[in-house]
């Protein structure tokens, strides 16, 4: 028998909405930390971790980790009789091909929703979707400009050279585990602006100093259910783990 459908509860002790950090004023544009997906999401009480093996004597590596968004139901199972398969990423009885998904989002989170894969995605309360990609880049950008900063904001995001993880559902469709990069850019040609780095950008860079440009380096590690494509439904983020994981000039 097919598992019966899991919704995920949200931890009633944590707030549910984001506090934003406290900037001081500085004579000098800081380049803006956007809160990470941990920070940003409810808190949840449950992980996702998609484990590979290389061959059947190597030991399992963790190689996707995703926070379960909370309030969701999770697709069922496939039954116990049958298993779990490994899906083929170029397979064609999806709403898109996992080898698709991750370009897809990735074009979303660079666009927002006039990306042409918008409609494909169920981007209801889509907490990376509000707070980085184009969204950090317009946010950023109206700061600079309110304060008379010649700052330019800007991001580059694609999918991340690994391999999806395909596994087939109980339902027909898929979960499907992609890593997303993202860059944030801020640059300046104006002396009087120049971009400051955060803490977190010192820490991981080692640039003290102001710049004409500072990138931060984000990645998304993500899960989807892809529905099958005859069923009309859309692609739904289950789950996402943001971090900052370096930074450059």
């Amino acid at each position: 028998e097919a598992a019966p459908d899991l919704e995920v509860s949200t931890d009633p002790t944590e707030p549910t909405e984001p506090t934003a950090p406290a900037d001081e004023v500085e004579q000098v544009q800081q380049a803006d930390e956007p809160a990470s997906a941990d920070e940003a999401a409810p808190t949840t009480p449950s992980l996702a971790l998609v484990l590979t093996q290389a061959g059947p004597h190597e030991n399992f590596l963790v190689t996707h980790v995703s926070e379960v968004r909370g309030g969701i139901t999770m697709p069922p199972a496939a039954p116990a009789s049958e298993g779990t398969a490994l899906l083929d990423q170029d397979i064609k009885t999806l709403r898109l091909s996992p080898d698709k998904v991750g370009a897809a989002y990735a074009d979303i989170l660079q666009n927002g929703e006039t990306s042409e894969f918008a409609d494909d995605f169920d981007l209801t309360d889509d907490v990376l979707l509000e707070k980085l990609g184009a969204a950090w880049a317009v946010a950023a950008q109206a700061e600079a400009d309110a304060a008379g900063q010649k700052v330019q904001h800007s991001v580059q995001v694609s999918e991340a050279a690994s391999a999806p993880v395909t596994l087939s559902t109980g339902e027909g469709g898929a979960l499907v585990s992609v890593v997303i990069n993202d860059d944030l850019i801020s640059s300046s040609s104006d002396p009087q602006s120049k971009v400051k780095p955060t803490p977190s950008v010192t820490a991981l860079s080692g640039i003290t100093d102001s710049r004409d440009r500072i990138v931060q380096h984000w990645t998304h590690q993500m899960l989807f259910f892809v529905p099958s494509a005859d069923s009309g439904e859309l692609i739904r983020v289950l789950g996402a783990t943001s971090a900052m994981i370096g930074a450059g000039s």
